[in-house]
């Protein structure tokens, strides 16, 4: 959720307001209860908070109708690459007519978003799969270190300045004739091998769209539901609008995206597996969170057991509270949904983090439009840190995961720079004192 920061003051003064009532000879009410009005309300921010930067070692790409293509060169993330793998099938529908005559065949995509510097041009290819798509075990996904391999020879390719945005939101890429005319006279002649699906998959395995590693610095998405293979056509000494017939995509859940990074010149060089992390202090006070690559801000509070100490009052209200780093999302808009995960021991993630009443824990994100001074993003803790209460225990393994939700780690490469040096990230606790 977003709230502009001009709304804050006002916030601010309600806030005062209700609690300068326990100056007062009187009585507050929370709920039911009713508590002497000597009752204060106490703020403490002086907890330590450590952040530092991990790489989930793998992420579902498929089933996730999003294709994802291009390179992407990044100030501080390096090297960014994606592949993507289709499978298709035999049209549902065709009548191809005695006098019909082959013209062209394409590949049809539907832009669906794009990340990096769309005013350049653009290349790819297009490439035919030599084996089959199918997932390395018995899991049935496929992820970003997922590969399949293909014939190095391109059926088609492309040069062009992508649109994502325009009225015509299509791309299309004109493939190999050979490859048309053999599936066009296969459904003319109601060849088993074009036609039935299983024998189509057995010679025609799929596509993989590659793109040019040296000239784009952009990924592009394609909706993958709406990806087809037409074939043209038209009738023999006939003047009539063309005729044409799709090759659709089989299934979303066999279309993948293998993402590939080279870290080599950046910080994350020294991450080689999810039990690493770069700690903010030795990335010159920055934390890093990353949609594609799975680059997320791992979350301690070293000194949290003093807690289990304090008989002094009731904890009300828990917030993380942190900032991202000035100038780092000009022209890029801030996410504003950024969730919590919990993690343990070699940061494996157990579970996503939700409220006292199971809702999702998202973010907060207040906005300084005007001064691009006072932009925060806030989190509320407070089931963590009660929970932890409650239990008489702080595990010194378990840590929070500040990511993205996993619809968005599979199909975008949005980013957060947390910066830790000009606001140290606070931790902070709402005491009600008795």
């Amino acid at each position: 959720m977003k709230i502009p920061f001009s709304k804050i003051p006002v916030l601010l003064i309600l806030i005062t307001t209700v609690y300068s009532c326990n100056k007062n000879d009187a009585e507050l009410t929370f709920g039911e209860k009713y508590i002497n009005a000597r009752t204060s309300l106490t703020l403490i921010d002086t907890f330590t908070v450590e952040f530092s930067t991990i790489r989930l070692d793998s992420i579902q790409t498929s089933n996730t109708n999003t294709i994802l293509v291009g390179h992407y060169q990044d100030q501080y993330f390096g090297e960014i690459y994606s592949t993507s793998f289709i499978e298709l099938t035999s049209p549902t529908v065709y009548d191809v007519g005695s006098n019909e005559v082959y013209d062209s065949v394409a590949l049809i995509l539907n832009y669906a978003n794009y990340y990096g510097d769309t005013t350049q041009q653009f290349s790819l290819t297009v490439h035919q799969l030599t084996a089959k798509i199918e997932p390395e075990s018995e899991d049935t996904y496929l992820y970003n270190t997922s590969s399949v391999s293909y014939n190095l020879r391109e059926i088609g390719s492309k040069q062009f300045y992508p649109k994502p945005f325009s009225k015509d939101s299509l791309l299309t890429i004109k493939l190999n004739d050979v490859i048309g005319e053999y599936l066009f006279n296969g459904l003319k002649d109601n060849n088993d091998e074009v036609i039935l699906s299983e024998k189509f998959l057995e010679n025609f395995k799929g596509l993989a769209i590659v793109s040019d590693k040296f000239s784009n610095n952009a990924i592009l998405g394609f909706l993958a539901e709406n990806v087809t293979m037409r074939i043209y056509s038209h009738e023999n000494n006939i003047d009539e609008d063309a005729q044409y017939y799709d090759f659709p995509i089989s299934t979303i859940t066999s279309q993948f995206n293998r993402i590939e990074h080279n870290y080599s010149e950046t910080l994350f060089s020294s991450i080689r597996n999810q039990k690493d992390e770069l700690k903010s202090g030795d990335a010159y006070g920055l934390s890093y969170i990353q949609a594609g690559t799975a680059l997320a801000t791992k979350v301690k509070f070293p000194y949290i057991e003093e807690l289990l100490l304090n008989n002094e009052g009731i904890i009300l209200k828990a917030d993380l509270v942190f900032v991202p780093k000035k100038l780092s999302y000009t022209g890029n808009e801030l996410p504003t949904d950024l969730v919590l995960y919990k993690i343990g021991k070699h940061n494996v993630i157990s579970n996503q983090y939700y409220t006292t009443d199971d809702v999702p824990i998202t973010s907060l994100l207040v906005e300084d439009d005007i001064y691009q001074e006072n932009t925060y993003y806030s989190f509320d803790v407070s089931s963590y840190i009660l929970n932890g209460i409650e239990n008489h225990y702080f595990n010194p393994d378990d840590a929070l995961l500040i990511s993205f939700n996993s619809s968005d780690i599979k199909t975008n490469f949005n980013k957060v720079l947390i910066d830790t040096e000009v606001f140290t990230p606070q931790l902070r606790l709402y005491l009600l004192k008795y």
